[in-house]
């Protein structure tokens, strides 16, 4: 199948080829998941490992209570797996779902193992992939911790708003899009805009939230 990709269009694949070699590359194949398709499940046995190269995808767990948290979400570059494998751990830690339709590099854990013995290169990228990964947990994490649920939503928006001034900016983000990038539940999402809708902080137009200027400085305010 690899010839009927445009090796061009993904840049990340070939700096990843260069780390193991065209012989080992060839052990692996090209899979393509759907939108909502799992490519794992928190619990299941490791067998293989996915190379992300095109799409997004959520990282969740889900705890007896019946919670579900979301921890990160995942996009071209990073592997499905591998914090796991480097750890020694032979299941999955984490639920991983598509929040789009995704392609992805598949290779077998054993694999990975043979790369890390045998390519330094190999290990150098998986340690910036790794490192990246906590990164992004960290900085999501850390604000969850230190600031209020309202706080953490309301820098968000913030940020998504930007520094140049403009009159209205309509988000099309959906409240799983924002769960995901807070690492909030869904329903505080909710809890958190229903009560920014009541104080006037923002407003609602055929569900998509609306942000202005006089909005974004009442948000600096929480």
């Amino acid at each position: 199948m690899i010839e009927q990709l445009k090796l061009d269009d993904y840049i990340l694949l070939k700096e990843f080829m260069k780390t193991i070699g065209d012989d080992a590359f060839r052990s692996g194949h090209f899979k393509r998941f759907k939108k909502h398709e799992f490519l794992a499940h928190k619990g299941n046995s490791i067998y293989r490992c996915f190379f992300i190269l095109d799409g997004e995808l959520s990282v969740y767990n889900e705890f007896d209570n019946g919670k579900i948290y979301n921890i990160e979400q995942i996009r071209a570059g990073m592997i499905v797996g591998e914090m796991e494998i480097v750890a020694k751990i032979d299941v999955f830690s984490a639920t991983v779902v598509a929040n789009t339709d995704v392609l992805v590099y598949s290779f077998t854990k054993e694999s990975y193992h043979e790369w890390m013995n045998q390519s330094s290169e190999f290990i150098a990228q998986a340690n910036i992939r790794l490192a990246s990964m906590l990164c992004q947990i960290s900085t999501t994490h850390g604000e969850n911790i230190v600031y209020s649920s309202r706080e953490v939503l309301a820098r968000l928006l913030i940020r998504m708003y930007g520094t140049q001034p403009k009159a209205t900016l309509i988000l099309n983000d959906t409240r799983k899009d924002l769960s995901e990038k807070t690492g909030l539940s869904i329903r505080s999402i909710n809890r958190v805009i229903r009560w920014f809708l009541d104080q006037n902080y923002l407003e609602i137009s055929k569900g998509k939230i609306l942000l202005n200027p006089k909005y974004i400085e009442r948000l600096k305010s929480i």
